[in-house]
């Protein structure tokens, strides 16, 4: 990822986490709804 050149290393160290946070919450919550689905499956076949 290419950052401008006056951005310091405290700068990207915070964009770099919130991008972490970010792909952490949406693999949450992509996953609770696999889940949820799969289950929603699981209760019409029976």
């Amino acid at each position: 990822m290419l950052l401008p050149s006056h951005w310091t290393d405290h700068d990207t160290n915070i964009i770099k986490l919130l991008l972490d946070c970010g792909n952490l919450c949406f693999s949450l919550i992509y996953r609770n709804t696999f889940f949820s689905f799969t289950q929603l499956l699981c209760a019409l076949n029976f």
